[in-house]
C-alpha cells in the first residue's frame, strides 16, 4: 500500500499451533522472513497477526527487541517470534508501551490469559509508533490496534494532522474481504484471529 510518500508492506500471518510438527513451524517462520526480505530498505513494514507464541514479561536477552513490557513466561515459540524480529532488525510492538495487563493480553479462554497476538515493525520505525494495545472485547482474541505518526501522509486543513487510515479502509471492508455481508450482531465473530490486528496509520515517514 501507499499512502502518500510511504510504502506500506503490511504481512499478515497465523502461526501453527505449539502442538504442531517443529518443520511445520520451521516452514512458516521461513516463508515469512522470506516475505520480509523482499521488502524495500525504506518500506514501513509491518508483520501482524496470531503467533502462537509467549515473548514473556521482560526483554531477558532479547533487549532492543522485546521493549520490556510483555505478559507471561516465554515459551519457545515466543522465542521463535524473537529470534525472527531479531534477525530482520525489528522490534515487538506490544512490548514497548506501558500498559495495564488488560491491554496486553490478546487472548482469552476460560482462565487462562495470554499474548500471542502481535504487531512487528523495524526498529528504525520504532520512533514512530505511537501507540499498540489490545483491546478487549467478548470473544477468544482481542483485536491488536497500532497508531504511527508521521508528516508524510499530508495534512488535514483544519488540525493539521492526517486523517486514521485502516487497513482495508474500514472494519466494514476488513469484514467483506473475509465473508459475505450477513448482518451479524458482533462483526468480530465472522473476522479471522489474523485479521483482527487494525492498524490506525497517521503520516508515517519512512
Amino acid at each position: 500500500m501507499v499512502f502518500e510518500k510511504v510504502i506500506v508492506r503490511v504481512i499478515s500471518g497465523y502461526a501453527p499451533q505449539q502442538s504442531r510438527k517443529e518443520e511445520e513451524k520451521d516452514r512458516f517462520y521461513d516463508d515469512v522472513s522470506d516475505e520480509i526480505g523482499q521488502a524495500g530498505l525504506n518500506e514501513f513494514v509491518v508483520l501482524l497477526g496470531d503467533l502462537n507464541g509467549h515473548v514473556g514479561a521482560d526483554a531477558d536477552g532479547y533487549e532492543g527487541v522485546h521493549g520490556g513490557w510483555g505478559y507471561g513466561i516465554r515459551n519457545e515459540e515466543g522465542r521463535r517470534v524473537l529470534e525472527l524480529a531479531d534477525a530482520h532488525s525489528m522490534v515487538v510492538g506490544n512490548t514497548w508501551f506501558t500498559r495495564e495487563p488488560a491491554r496486553l493480553i490478546t487472548y482469552r479462554s476460560g482462565e487462562h490469559r495470554s499474548m500471542i497476538d502481535y504487531i512487528l515493525v523495524r526498529a528504525k520505525h520504532r520512533k514512530y509508533v505511537k501507540n499498540v494495545k489490545a483491546i478487549p472485547g467478548m470473544l477468544q482474541h482481542s483485536m491488536v490496534v497500532m497508531d504511527a505518526t508521521s508528516k508524510e501522509m499530508g495534512r488535514r486543513k483544519k488540525d493539521k494532522h492526517t486523517s486514521l487510515f485502516y487497513i482495508y479502509k474500514t472494519r466494514l471492508k476488513l469484514i467483506q474481504t473475509s465473508i459475505k455481508t450477513t448482518g451479524p450482531k458482533n462483526w468480530t465473530e465472522l473476522v479471522p484471529p489474523h485479521l483482527r490486528a487494525i492498524i490506525n496509520l497517521q503520516h508515517f515517514k519512512s
